[in-house]
């Protein structure tokens, strides 16, 4: 299976506040002593998606954990993108996760 994502047309990476489709959440990487205390989102998929992406075991350990959140506020001023390394590459093919949007 390959990775998916699905960009919007014209819009890669940006998402303006409330353009959220009812399906849709981000998903973020909450660390110890994050700064500044940004939410660090890495990608927005389907609740459906991030409830079995964040309760895996494999996305969390002593210093993070994948979350997920429906109320992402404003970009830059309550959440920022951060650069999706690929480590979870494996993982998001496993579960058969969709990335509809990333910050790469």
């Amino acid at each position: 299976m390959q990775l998916q994502l699905e960009f919007p047309a014209g819009s890669p990476a940006a998402v303006p506040p409330g353009t959220l489709t009812p399906d849709e959440v981000a998903v973020f990487i909450a660390s110890r002593n994050t700064r500044p205390p940004r939410t660090r989102v890495l990608w927005i998929t389907t609740e459906e998606a991030a409830r079995n992406l964040c309760s895996d075991p494999r996305t969390s350990s002593r210093a993070f954990m994948l979350c997920w959140t429906r109320g992402i506020g404003e970009q830059d001023i309550d959440w920022e993108w951060i650069p999706d390394t690929g480590s979870f590459d494996v993982l998001l093919r496993e579960l058969g996760v969709t990335v509809r949007r990333s910050g790469r």
